[in-house]
């Protein structure tokens, strides 16, 4: 009994010890026709250590877009970054095609093993046709 409740308590302070983690998005909608900004800015939040972020979405597909040049990257549907902020765009083509609900998530993942350790989740919806929007 004494190891079963050693067991049961180690895997209890190791799910607290996981970091609690959120996506921040600098805007609450997008559409490819603004020109100041390449799409939804989107950073993760976490506490506690470092982690490697893995990003996917269904829909769409990331793009950096940092100094000292704003070079845009695409970067596809799933990207890994150490934690810089990374946008979330749509091909322009599209825009005047119905499209799903989107899912943006970020895994967390521990940097020396890969291992997930935490994660978020973000949704956007479709204002109309073109514009993109942050449910909150």
């Amino acid at each position: 009994m004494p190891a079963l409740f050693a067991a049961a308590f180690l895997l209890f302070t190791m799910a607290c010890r996981q970091p609690a983690a959120a996506i921040i998005a600098d805007q609450d909608f997008y559409t490819p026709a603004m020109s100041s900004t390449v799409g939804i800015g989107l950073s993760p939040a976490f506490e506690g250590g470092t982690a490697r972020c893995h990003w996917s979405t269904d829909y769409g597909h990331f793009v950096s877009w940092s100094p000292p040049d704003y070079k845009v990257v695409n970067l596809g549907q799933e990207a890994r970054n150490k934690g810089e902020k990374i946008y979330w765009s749509y091909d322009p083509s599209d825009i005047s095609k119905e499209k799903p609900e989107v899912e943006i998530v970020l895994t967390l993942e521990d940097p020396m093993s890969g291992a997930p350790v935490s994660g978020a989740s973000l949704r956007l919806r479709w204002r109309d046709l073109a514009t993109a929007e942050v449910v909150r």
